[in-house]
C-alpha cells in the first residue's frame, strides 16, 4: 500500500491550500460580487481520482470496509486517515457556498472539507488598487479610521469608533505581548474595540461593505489566531453574525474559510459559539434573517425534508440584566449534575416538542445610565419597535406563536403586541405577530410596576436609573394603562396566559453579617398576577423562578401542558400532541 506516494508529497497539499487560497483572495476580481462562485476554477487545486486510487489495495474496496476490518496495522491505519483527509480535500474543492454550509450544519464533519481558513501571517490587503502590507496594530487603526469616511455611521457607532481610536494611537492593546499587561484593562480596552466594529457593522451597509473592503475578515482570522481566550473568541463571532445579515458579505465569508471555522463552533460546548455559528449559517442558507438580538434555539442541524415539520414558533424573552446566556440556564443548585444544561429552552423542550422553532431575544439593558457608554437605554415603546422588525426577518407570524416571558420582558412583549394593534394600518406588516399568538408565559412579571424601581429623589441623583428602570415603578400609570390594553388585545385575539409569581424574597445586597442583606419581593404577587388564565406561585425568588432545577419540575410540567394543549387547539386536533399521564387533571384546571 501508497508505496508510490511519500509522506513529504502528502504533507505539502494541505499545507499549500491556505496560503494558494489566502492569496487568490486577496485578488481583485475574487472580491468583486459579480462573479460568481461556479465561474471561479483558478483558487482550486484539482486532486487527481488516482492519487486517492494509490491508498487502496485490492482487498478494500471503499474506506467503510477498510475502517471495519479488524486486522488493519499501523501502517494501514495511517494510510486510512490520510485517505479520509484526502477524500475531504477534494470535498471542499468540489463544494459550492450553499453545498459547504449545508455540510456545516450536519454537524460532526472533517474539518478539511471546508475552505481553509486565510493564511495571515502576512497582513497583506488591498486598498484602491494598491497592496499594502499591514501590522497587526496598524490594521486594528485603519479598519477603524476607515468607517468615518463613510457617512453612514449611527451616532453611537461615531461616538466609540473616536474614542476607541484615541485609545489604540497610543497602546497597541492586540499585542501578542498583552498577557505581559494589566489583565483588566486589556480586557477592557479590547472589549470597546470589538463594540465599536460591531456598533459599525450594524450601522448600515455602506460600513459593511467599507470594512470588508477594507480586510475585516483578514483581521478577525488574525485575531482568532492570536488569542483564544473565551473573551475574544467570542466576540469575533458577533462580528461574523453581524456580518451574516447582508447577502453581500456571503461569498467572502465562504472564500476566506470561515464555514469550517463555523462548523467547528457549532459544535462547540460554548454557548456563545454554538449559538453564534448557528445563526450565521442559517442566515447564509435561508431568505429569512436572525439579526443581533434573535437567536435560534432548535432546530439547527436540520437541513433536510426529513426533518419534522415546524408546526409553531416558541420564542423566549428574558427581563432586566438578562440575557440568552444567563437567563435561561437550569438552575445553579444543579451544576454538578451530569444532566445539567447551561440553556434549558435548547435542551429540554426538542425532546418534548421536535415540531417547533425555538428562538430567544437577546437584548442590551442598563440598570443606571452610568454604565451607558453612547446612546440611551431604550424605552419599552423603543424596544418594541426594534424588536418587531427583527421577528418579521425572521417570519415570526407565519406560524402560531406562544411567548415564554421573565420579568421586564413580559412587558416587552406587551408593549409590542398592543402597539401593533393599536396603530392599526401603520403597522400592518406586523398584524401577523398579534394574530398569530395564541398564549403567553410570564414568569414573575411586574405588571403593575415593581418594588426595585422604587427611589427616593436624593437615591436618584446618585443611581441615575435608567428609562428601563423608571419604568418600572409601583403602579406606574404606564404600566396600569399598558396592562388594560392588554386585557383588551387578550380578550379580542383569544390569548391565554400561564403566570408565576415569586414566593421567596430576593437578595440584592450580599453582606458577610447575614442581619445586613438587603432582601425583598422584587415583584409582590399581585403585581405578578395579571388576572387572567392560571396563575402559581412558585418556591423561588426572582432571579431563579424562571430556572427549573430538571424537567420533572413544576414550572417545567405546567409550561409543557400549557403549551401542548394551544398547539393542540390552534390545529383543531382531536388528540393532543402531548400530555403526560400525571398532567392529567391538570387540564380541568386550565
Amino acid at each position: 500500500m501508497f508505496k508510490q506516494l511519500s509522506r513529504k508529497h502528502l504533507l505539502l497539499i494541505p499545507v499549500s491550500i491556505p496560503i494558494v487560497s489566502g492569496c487568490l483572495y486577496y485578488s481583485r476580481h475574487l472580491l468583486s460580487n459579480t462573479i460568481k462562485t461556479e465561474t471561479i476554477t483558478n483558487d482550486y487545486i484539482h486532486l487527481p481520482n488516482e492519487l486517492c486510487s494509490r491508498l487502496f489495495d485490492n482487498e478494500f474496496n471503499n474506506y467503510d470496509e477498510m475502517k471495519e476490518t479488524s486486522n488493519v496495522n499501523q501502517d494501514e491505519s495511517i494510510n486510512i486517515s490520510i485517505f479520509k483527509d484526502l477524500e475531504a480535500l477534494k470535498l471542499s474543492q468540489r463544494c459550492t457556498l450553499i453545498e459547504s454550509v449545508h455540510l456545516a450544519l450536519k454537524g460532526n464533519v472533517n474539518d478539511n472539507s471546508f475552505r481553509s481558513p486565510l493564511n495571515t501571517n502576512k497582513l497583506l490587503v488591498r486598498i484602491e488598487d494598491k497592496s499594502h502590507l499591514f501590522e497587526l496594530d496598524e490594521l486594528l487603526i485603519h479598519l477603524l479610521k476607515c468607517t468615518l469616511s463613510v457617512g453612514k455611521q449611527s451616532e453611537c457607532a461615531r461616538y466609540l469608533t473616536e474614542q476607541t481610536l484615541i485609545l489604540f494611537e497610543r497602546n497597541g492593546i492586540f499585542s501578542p505581548d498583552y498577557d505581559k499587561l494589566d489583565n483588566y484593562h486589556i480586557k477592557r480596552y479590547q472589549g470597546l474595540y470589538f463594540q465599536a466594529i460591531l456598533e459599525n457593522l450594524i450601522s448600515s451597509k455602506e460600513n459593511v461593505i467599507q470594512l470588508l473592503d477594507n480586510g475585516i475578515l483578514i483581521l478577525l482570522h488574525k485575531l482568532r489566531e492570536l488569542f483564544p481566550d473565551k473573551q475574544v473568541q467570542n466576540w469575533i463571532s458577533i462580528c461574523i453574525s453581524a456580518l451574516s445579515i447582508y447577502d453581500e458579505t456571503h461569498s467572502h465569508l465562504f472564500h476566506s474559510g470561515w464555514i469550517g471555522i463555523l462548523s467547528q463552533w457549532l459544535n462547540s460546548h460554548d454557548l456563545r459559539l454554538n449559538l453564534e455559528a448557528a445563526k450565521v449559517l442559517h442566515n447564509i442558507a435561508n431568505k429569512e434573517k436572525f439579526h443581533q438580538s434573535l437567536y435560534l434555539l432548535h432546530p439547527i442541524n436540520s437541513t433536510t425534508n426529513s426533518s419534522p415539520k415546524i408546526e409553531f414558533d416558541l420564542i423566549f424573552v428574558h427581563g432586566l440584566q438578562g440575557g440568552v446566556f444567563k437567563t435561561w440556564r437550569q438552575s445553579d443548585s444543579m451544576k454538578n449534575s451530569s444532566n445539567y444544561t447551561d440553556c434549558w429552552p435548547k435542551t429540554w423542550i426538542p425532546l418534548d416538542f421536535d415540531n417547533c422553532r425555538i428562538l430567544a431575544v437577546n437584548y442590551q439593558t442598563f440598570l443606571s445610565n452610568w454604565n451607558i457608554n453612547c446612546g440611551h437605554a431604550h424605552t419599552l415603546k423603543e424596544r418594541s419597535d426594534q424588536l418587531a422588525q427583527e421577528l418579521r426577518c425572521a417570519n415570526v407570524g407565519d406560524r402560531p406563536i406562544i411567548w415564554v416571558t421573565h420579568s421586564m420582558g413580559g412587558l416587552l412583549v406587551k408593549e409590542m403586541l398592543t402597539d401593533i394593534e393599536n396603530q392599526g394600518e401603520s403597522k400592518h406588516t406586523y398584524k401577523s405577530l398579534v394574530e398569530q399568538t395564541k398564549g403567553i408565559v410570564f414568569f414573575s412579571v411586574p405588571h403593575k410596576g415593581s418594588e426595585m424601581a422604587v427611589w427616593s429623589p436624593n437615591m436618584q441623583r446618585i443611581i441615575s436609573p435608567s428609562n428601563q428602570v423608571l419604568e418600572l415603578r409601583k403602579d406606574s400609570p404606564m404600566l396600569i394603562d399598558l396592562h388594560q390594553r392588554f386585557l383588551n388585545l387578550a380578550e379580542r385575539h383569544n390569548i391565554e396566559c400561564l403566570s408565576f409569581g415569586e414566593g421567596k424574597h430576593s437578595t440584592l445586597i450580599k453582606n458577610p453579617v447575614e442581619f445586613l442583606e438587603y432582601k425583598f419581593m422584587l415583584v409582590p404577587e399581585e403585581s405578578a398576577d395579571p388576572g387572567i388564565g392560571r396563575f402559581i406561585v412558585l418556591p423561588e425568588d426572582h432571579f431563579r423562578i424562571c430556572k427549573p432545577s430538571g424537567r420533572d419540575s413544576e414550572s417545567y410540567d405546567e409550561l409543557k401542558t400549557f403549551v401542548n394543549r394551544l398547539v393542540h387547539k390552534a390545529y383543531n386536533r382531536s388528540e393532543p400532541i402531548y400530555l403526560p399521564n400525571d398532567l392529567l387533571l391538570s387540564t380541568s384546571i386550565l
